[in-house]
């Protein structure tokens, strides 16, 4: 039996020092996950890196003039409804496809950023943006004129100024939960409201922008704007357009599709040609006079409407012939065929999926000065360490009744 014992003894000694051991190694202090936190203002050139990754915003982020700040395969940035500013260059350097990921917050190129059009240039290139808690998340083009190419955004980008080029993205009208419990989602793909910080043209070309926007997938107002080989679809508005006179507004070769209104338009100018058409409840809704009190007729001749007959093409759109008090939308000669220049509506469209993670925080109004700050985050507790540490405790049980029962007996 004193054999028996000390045998029982030993092994839960043994049991009661691997379970600690494998505690330690499961908890904060034992292993570590990597995760850099940051904000402040970068004074010199700066890399982020996957092995630093995820990087997570504590307050806003300012980027110097004349400073780059290069985000490298693999990184994961979690802004959490705060802001990186960038007055110098951002850069994105992703190895395949949109492998460099955005969630919540907004992006700021200001009038001072580094032109896109240049290798030292501003460029978001293969990065996935989603949306954070509440719908937070965007791109600002406030004055800059940076390149966004080959993303999958679920954010949408509102521009004030400069001559951004939006090229061959898929922008998705990614739903979020507001603090209300209310499904919602983003304004526009495209918010072109303006340009009265270093007006400038943007360029908004061969993407496909697809879902309910709350508002238009492209909002085009006293802006200058090339619009390009864009697929527009399944929307209530495809493309809304309010512009004075002055500006220029060139909407060519686009394909929309499946919306409620494939064109609102409010004293438009500009070209409108060699567009497709078609299963949209309007193709063109004109609702009223320019911001000027200007009633102009909308030249729509060279599109193809989805058919041949020019009865059926009339009932697509709302006018002089709907209400008198608007313009007259003139629509023949038209294209015969569809524009095989134009998207395809059989293109096939890939979602982003929004991962709205964030908590919710408060902006700062103010912009930090002090420098980037580097933490390191850590895991909780895990359940891999809570089955050892339970055997811990019921092999100290164990033992100490085991110490009792010999002392009674002596």
């Amino acid at each position: 039996m004193r054999f028996r014992s000390k045998s029982l003894l030993a092994f839960l000694a043994l049991v009661f020092i691997s379970s600690n051991l494998l505690v330690a190694y499961n908890s904060p202090m034992g292993k570590a996950q990597a995760g850099t936190s940051v904000n402040g203002i970068i004074y010199s050139d700066t890399t982020w890196t996957q092995a630093n990754s995820p990087y997570s915003l504590t307050a806003n982020v300012l980027v110097e003039n004349g400073v780059t700040l290069t985000i490298t395969a693999g990184v994961t940035v979690n802004l959490n409804s705060y802001y990186i500013m960038v007055n110098g260059t951002l850069q994105t350097l992703a190895a395949t496809d949109a492998d460099i990921t955005f969630v919540g917050g907004t992006i700021i190129f200001t009038q001072y950023s580094a032109a896109g059009n240049t290798s030292q240039g501003c460029i978001m290139q293969d990065v996935t943006y989603n949306p954070g808690t509440y719908g937070s998340g965007s791109i600002f083009v406030d004055g800059g004129s940076p390149l966004i190419l080959d993303c999958n955004l679920g954010v949408g980008i509102t521009y004030d100024g400069g001559s951004p080029v939006i090229s061959n993205n898929n922008m998705t009208a990614a739903g979020f939960t507001d603090g209300y419990g209310r499904l919602q989602y983003p304004i526009a793909a495209v918010d072109l409201e303006g340009g009265t910080i270093q007006p400038g043209t943007a360029f908004i070309e061969n993407n496909v922008i697809s879902g309910p926007y709350f508002t238009a997938s492209i909002i085009i107002f006293g802006s200058n704007c090339f619009a390009e080989g864009n697929l527009i679809t399944e929307n209530r508005q495809g493309v809304g357009i309010s512009v004075t006179s002055g500006w220029v507004t060139n909407f060519s070769n686009n394909t929309v599709t499946f919306c409620g209104q494939a064109i609102s338009a409010r004293g438009y100018f500009g070209t409108f040609a060699y567009n497709n058409l078609q299963n949209n409840t309007y193709n063109v809704y004109l609702t009223g006079p320019n911001s000027l009190g200007s009633i102009a007729n909308l030249n729509a001749t060279y599109n193809w409407w989805g058919t041949t007959d020019s009865q059926a093409i009339s009932q697509t759109i709302h006018d002089f012939y709907s209400d008198y008090t608007l313009a007259t939308v003139y629509f023949t000669p038209f294209l015969t065929a569809p524009n095989p220049q134009a998207p395809s509506v059989n293109e096939v469209v890939t979602n982003p999926t929004p991962t709205p993670t964030q908590s919710p925080s408060q902006n700062p109004t103010k912009i930090p000065t002090q420098t980037p700050t580097t933490t390191t985050a850590v895991p909780e507790l895990s359940l891999l360490a809570i089955v050892p540490l339970f055997l811990s405790v019921f092999s100290v049980a164990v033992i100490l009744r085991h110490r009792k029962a010999v002392k009674l007996k002596q």
